[in-house]
């Protein structure tokens, strides 16, 4: 089974989002593979390190979606991320992304997003993630 993590990172309106590696790729939150032997929060936090260039902790978990990929099972934990420290995203491309940005929320519709499931998931973080606390974030 591939485990999957997402983070949505919102601070004062605008949501973080990366670029993939080729330019022209669409933009996407922050979001990856779970390592073996990683822990769910560790990811997320790593991958918004990695792709972002941004330190965050995970606070909630917003969602948990299943979905197979032929024969293999994909699972993907979509959870919350609040900044700790600089909110200034890397500005060099390396070998995990292209870009990250922080996008004005009303401006997503007009990007090139890689799915709806961005929007989706913003407006869920807006409406329902804050019940969904996570009780330990190791």
């Amino acid at each position: 089974m591939t485990l999957v993590v997402a983070t949505v990172v919102l601070v004062r309106g605008k949501v973080l989002l990366v670029q993939e590696n080729l330019p022209g790729e669409p933009w996407y939150l922050p979001a990856g593979r779970v390592e073996p032997g990683e822990q769910l929060l560790a990811a997320a936090r790593r991958e918004c390190r990695e792709e972002a260039g941004l330190h965050i902790e995970p606070t909630n978990l917003l969602a948990i979606e299943q979905r197979w990929r032929g024969t293999k099972p994909w699972t993907r934990f979509v959870f919350r991320g609040e900044l700790v420290g600089d909110g200034t995203p890397k500005s060099v491309a390396d070998e995990h992304t292209q870009a990250a940005a922080w996008w004005p929320v009303e401006q997503l519709h007009e990007l090139n997003l890689r799915g709806e499931d961005v929007l989706n998931l913003v407006a869920l973080d807006a409406t329902e993630g804050a019940s969904t606390r996570l009780l330990k974030a190791t």
